[in-house]
């Protein structure tokens, strides 16, 4: 059950509660003509901090002629979702001298804003009189402090940078008042009805885990409206202000409206006298369990988890390879654009840095709470270069480990260096974040062997190669994305990789594929977008495996799919038209499983399967090919289930180049082509076993029409 409803739960609750509460009230605390009856309260409250909605119901329990037990239900609904409910079982004694004294306990329930749920117990004393109220409350919180996504702040003084708010803390304290009637018979005309109380007290609460206490004065004013209506003694209208003030929160108003409705009164309850009357007056104590931001600790990078523990600014007139170098492990340094480029050869040697933009954002992690919070850097967007030395890398990262780049721009100066970001070899926990790499002669990321790297809103353009290249074993996450305008490939992998692709854009690749992969790599990933390539969108060699989620474009220089040897292709929501080759070519020994593909366009075939394959498409669509729909060589295992052919087939719509090709499961397709420049079925270089049925009754079975 989510937090919402089970904050709804909570307030359902207490109103329910209180209902019963109140209307057991007579059978409970005694004879029918009781001296107290219950009431139920409703009210509204307009703030500077929150305002809320109430309901009170207070239900006499026990009583004799000068005692009472009772219970005091309150149910709050705050602004920003804040909810609250508390539970009282109190006790008052009138005395000889004019007072009631009473005492109570109870259990309160919070769920925060910050959709968190606490819980306290809370317990007061207070001294009633006619004229006068004095009050003295207790709050003992029994929950621990709880993260709370949008209170946690980043702060970066001078060197140093720290988090504050990282988890929300119940606070206990204690609060109390003092009141007073004013006498406003002795200054108004017909007052009988009316009456003015003024209170002042404070409140002060703290925990060791905040700064400081939230600690202030409170001053109230109430004023009530009694027996306003004549069937219903006891009712009560009351205008209510309030003002506070802590270091927190600041100056609090508020001023709202209570209106009062007795339940089951009795001819005694007309006839109480003004200290009797004040026996069921409701509790009063703090409107809400008081929370409070965590006080300072320290913050690792959220996406390294190295703990930062310096804070470095490097601007234009400073040289970032000297300066990284002598930070050390643990180090923000900040690339403040507002002096102009940072030149230089930029070579990170050092590791756990955090190396971040001026302007840009950062995830950070409190240390003590775990809560991650996101700070807007100062400074200006930072651009690095080379220092003119042609074909130079822009950063480097040279052995280092733990490192995280973000929020910087590299910029190749029309091709004058070589690649945006360069790795080595072995390098782990790598990230690079919102990077921006441009008119670059060589890859915009480019790794050698081992590297563990996480790029996150990387984008490449105008690039003389390929937007990220690596060779062997690299274990690579890429998310949100773009490439485009590049001469070369958008993504190159050698070989023994693994690739994760999220959210990712390809856009003309002049003279290359989309993504190409060699050998023994694996590809996973959802949201691919490749279009107007030089080449395939993707191409493989050798033994790779690939299993994609809505891979989609247009303007594909060749195959949407191409692949050698060996590889195992699984691709759901595979969307291409205009395609330049083939949509699928498949040349020996592939697994091929397409689901929900929409291919059009094609100046080759739909399918074109080579030797020794085996290929299922299901739920699919081909149309308007140059070629075949599909052409199967010699000895394929094919699965065509649900898929529906369309628009002009240049040549057949199935063609068999050789024999041993098989078809099983191939059930409910469509064919709804406008025109066949071949025949339906051609067996001429071969045949097949099996069947493949449309919906229409047309069986293709090897020697029948129409496949003679």
């Amino acid at each position: 059950m989510g937090r919402n409803t089970r904050g709804r739960g909570i307030f359902s609750a207490v109103l329910f509660s209180g209902f019963v509460s109140s209307t057991a009230g007579p059978a409970l605390a005694g004879e029918a003509g009781a001296k107290w009856a219950p009431w139920l309260e409703a009210g509204g409250f307009a703030s500077s901090e929150r305002s809320r909605g109430e309901v009170n119901a207070f239900a006499p329990l026990y009583q004799n002629e000068t005692g009472l037990l009772f219970a005091d239900i309150k149910g709050k609904l705050f602004t920003e979702s804040a909810k609250e409910g508390n539970f009282a079982l109190g006790y008052r004694q009138m005395t000889d001298f004019g007072w009631n004294l009473g005492i109570w306990a109870g259990y309160d329930l919070r769920e925060s804003e910050y959709n968190n749920t606490f819980k306290q117990v809370s317990f007061g004393m207070e001294a009633l009189s006619a004229d006068y109220d004095i009050r003295l409350n207790g709050y003992v919180p029994l929950s621990d402090p709880a993260g709370a996504n949008g209170l946690a702040q980043i702060q970066i003084s001078g060197s140093q940078i720290f988090m504050t708010g990282g988890q929300e803390v119940p606070l206990g304290g204690v609060d109390g008042e003092v009141g007073w009637r004013v006498p406003i018979e002795t200054f108004l005309n017909d007052t009988a009805h009316h009456e003015m109380r003024v209170y002042a007290g404070g409140f002060y609460f703290n925990d060791d885990l905040i700064d400081k206490a939230v600690a202030g004065p409170r001053l109230r004013a109430e004023w009530r409206l009694l027996d306003f209506v004549e069937e219903l003694p006891g009712m009560r209208l009351t205008f209510e202000s309030e003002y506070q003030h802590d270091d927190y929160r600041g100056d609090q108003v508020e001023a709202g409206v209570r209106l009062r409705i007795p339940l089951f009164g009795s001819p005694r309850s007309q006839r109480l006298t003004p200290q009797e009357s004040r026996m069921v007056e409701a509790l009063e104590r703090d409107t809400d369990i008081v929370t409070a931001g965590r006080k300072r600790e320290a913050v690792a990078d959220a996406a390294t988890g190295v703990q930062l523990t310096n804070v470095e600014t490097i601007d234009g007139n400073d040289d970032l390879t000297t300066a990284s170098a002598n930070a050390g492990t643990g180090t923000l340094i900040l690339l403040d654009g507002a002096a102009g480029v940072i030149r230089g050869s930029n070579i990170i040697t050092a590791s756990g840095q955090t190396l971040a933009g001026g302007g840009g954002q950062l995830a950070l992690r409190g240390l003590t709470s775990g809560q991650i919070a996101t700070v807007t850097l100062p400074g200006a967007p930072a651009t690095l270069m080379t220092d003119g030395c042609f074909c130079g890398d822009i950063l480097t990262l040279d052995g280092s480990n733990d490192i995280h780049v973000a929020g910087v721009t590299l910029d190749g100066d029309m091709g004058v260096a070589g690649a945006g970001v360069a790795l080595g070899s072995g390098q782990t926990n790598i990230h690079l974040t919102d990077i921006a790499a441009l008119d670059l002669s060589g890859p915009g990321v480019a790794m050698m062997d081992g590297n563990d790297v996480t790029m996150d809103g990387l984008t490449v353009l105008q690039n003389g190669y390929s937007g990220i290249f690596a060779l062997n074993g690299n274990k690579i996450t890429l998310r949100n994305a773009v490439f485009r305008d590049l001469d070369a490939m958008g993504i190159e992998i050698d070989t023994g990789n693994t690739l994760v692709l999220q959210n990712v854009e390809i856009d003309n690749t002049v003279f290359g594929p989309g993504i190409a992969a060699f050998e023994d790599n694996i590809i996973t990933g959802e949201n691919i977008s490749v279009s107007r390539t030089g080449q395939d969108a993707l191409a493989m060699l050798d033994d790779n495996t690939v299993s994609l989620s809505g891979f989609t474009g247009e303007e594909i220089g060749g195959a949407v799919l191409y692949m050698e040897d060996g590889n195992s292709v699984e691709i759901s929501g595979m969307r291409f038209q205009n395609i330049n080759g083939n949509g699928v070519y498949a040349l020996t020994n592939n697994t091929v499983h397409l689901t929900e593909m929409d291919l059009s366009g094609m100046f080759g075939s739909g399918l074109l399967i080579g030797l020794d394959n085996t290929v299922s498409v299901r739920e699919s669509r081909i149309a308007d090919t140059g070629f075949d729909g599909i052409f199967l060589a010699q000895d394929n295992a094919l699965t065509v289930e649900g898929v529906t052919f369309e628009g002009a087939i240049g040549g057949n719509l199935f063609s068999f180049g050789g024999t041993g090709n098989s078809i099983t499961q191939s059930t409910g397709n469509v064919n709804s082509t406008t025109a066949i420049g071949g025949v339906v079925c051609d067996v001429s270089g071969g045949g097949f076993t099996g069947t493949l049925e449309f919906e229409d009754g047309t069986v293709l079975q090897n020697g029948v029409a129409p496949c003679l």
